[in-house]
């Protein structure tokens, strides 16, 4: 009987070491939440499946950085993901760069340390933290200075693993941007439009008014419409008759946004004729809302600072942006300074809103009071219609034609209200206009780490809890029951 207990006992114990030993060479991963968000999307399989040869990865990380945020944890996970993906053709290395005692080198390739507060024990301490990335592929290498936000994480590995792979086919051109300034623009106005969509993947060839002709295979972007002459609307008309891609960004009113704010409506402009042929009108009227940017301001006596809702300064949440658009992927809020209406012609589907303000919203005829400290707020009325009023719109009738009212949306406005994502929209425009429909729509997705409402967090942690009711309960289980039949029958032999 003894002898029996022991070889059971030695059994057990030898399935367990087998077990582990196998672990370590194999293993199984299950994504068990709901929109599978630790899981590769298709769209990056199909990327990956594209590859030539390998592509490198560099991930400069502070072995401190463990220790102040769990993401490194998750990032090292995906990278695996990806390696596992594209059968081996990802590689990635983890370097310290203090370990590697070439700090200054790696520095030098644009890899940016940034400085954290630590608490020792002989007080507070300043200590350089790295976590960037070299992507390497076919001669061609994109640097990610630092990152450590897991929210869009498979968004921006796949892109930068897309741009090297078009660079490297010599598909550049796909990627370049007809910018046009429709308006006198002054120093440094648009000073993040560039750097902003460059750091995107794509390449900005900025025309000079007037332009003769615009190439239909490549993209464009007009911010602003005062300035544009005849032969810039007939080069525009033709573009878009032929089926070329556009973003607009155009008002209705001219602000002085150099000085006191004064807003002049805009008469006999030639582009948003255009763009009315195209069944979209902006319209002159300035939209006020009480879903606003607070500015501060010095009071009228310079006696203390004062915080006033500015209704001019539209803020339109999710709840105003029409669902379902890979455009507005990853889009939280947007920020507007003196918007315009857009009003929308019926052409069988292709003409629809896509942001609108709040129902609250209302209109301010010329001339306007714009001044700060103006009575504007008793404008508005406890009436309120079905739907505010849009502020951006496309039409899908010939290419991709996307207006916003707003002009001064990607300028240095942003600076005010800190509205870094209006830039990050802007790249969405552009990679819209792009049909990288399935790219964008990378940014919807969601992990533990960059949850945001309480269901994505309560799908996370109902995830949580089957794994370890997996991996603690049934997994065991198994093994036990495993070593018992395996015993009844060595007995039953007998």
């Amino acid at each position: 009987m003894k002898k029996d207990n022991f070889l059971r006992a030695f059994l057990v114990f030898g399935i367990l070491i087998l077990c582990a030993f196998l672990s370590a060479r194999f293993h199984f991963r299950s994504d068990l939440t709901e929109k599978k968000i630790y899981t590769l999307s298709p769209y990056s399989k199909v990327i990956l499946a594209s590859l030539q040869t390998e592509v490198n990865i560099t991930w400069y990380r502070s072995k401190a950085l463990l220790q102040y945020t769990p993401a490194v944890r998750y990032i090292n996970d995906f990278l695996e993901e990806y390696h596992e993906a594209s059968d081996g053709l990802i590689v990635f290395n983890i370097i310290d760069p203090f370990d590697a005692n070439n700090t200054a080198a790696i520095s030098s390739l644009g890899i940016i340390p940034r400085q954290i507060e630590t608490q020792e024990k002989d007080g507070k301490n300043i200590k350089d933290i790295y976590s960037g990335l070299i992507i390497e592929y076919e001669g061609q290498n994109r640097v990610v200075p630092f990152f450590i936000d897991t929210k869009s994480l498979e968004y921006d590995l796949t892109r930068l693993i897309l741009e090297l792979r078009t660079a490297a086919a010599g598909e550049g051109s796909a990627n370049a941007i007809q910018l046009i300034f429709g308006r006198s623009v002054l120093k440094d106005e648009y000073q993040y439009v560039e750097p902003w969509i460059q750091y995107a993947g794509f390449t900005v060839e900025q025309l000079a008014l007037p332009v003769r002709q615009l190439d239909p295979g490549k993209k464009l972007l007009v911010i602003g419409s005062s300035n544009i002459d005849d032969a810039t609307i007939a080069s525009i008309d033709l573009f878009l008759s032929s089926g070329g891609n556009a973003v607009f960004f155009v008002s209705g009113n001219t602000v002085n946004t150099a000085g006191n704010w004064a807003a002049v409506p805009k008469k006999n402009d030639q582009l948003i004729s255009l763009l009315a042929n195209y069944g979209i009108s902006v319209q002159t009227p300035l939209l006020l809302d009480v879903l606003n940017y607070r500015i501060t301001m010095p009071a009228v006596d310079n006696s203390k600072y004062e915080y006033i809702n500015y209704p001019f300064w539209i803020t339109a949440p999710t709840a105003g942006m029409k669902s379902g658009i890979s455009l507005l992927s990853g889009v939280q809020s947007l920020q507007f300074y003196w918007p315009s209406r857009l009003v929308l012609k019926d052409d069988g589907g292709a003409v629809q809103g896509l942001v609108s303000a709040s129902a609250s919203a209302v209109a301010m005829e010329a001339p306007y009071d714009t001044n700060p400290f103006g009575k504007q707020l008793s404008l508005f009325s406890s009436e309120q219609p079905v739907q505010g009023p849009v502020l951006i719109a496309s039409n899908s009738r010939r290419g991709r034609l996307l207006v916003v009212a707003d002009e001064y949306m990607m300028s240095s406005l942003i600076e005010y209200t800190n509205s870094d994502s209006n830039l990050d929209f802007l790249v969405n425009c552009i990679e819209w206009i792009s049909s990288k429909d399935e790219l964008l729509d990378l940014k919807n997705k969601v992990n533990a780490l960059g949850a945001d409402s309480d269901t994505d967090i309560q799908n996370i942690m109902s995830a949580v809890q089957k794994s370890r009711i997996v991996n603690l309960g049934i997994i065991p289980l198994i093994i036990v029951v495993s070593a018992v039949m395996i015993s009844i029958r060595r007995k039953k032999r007998r």
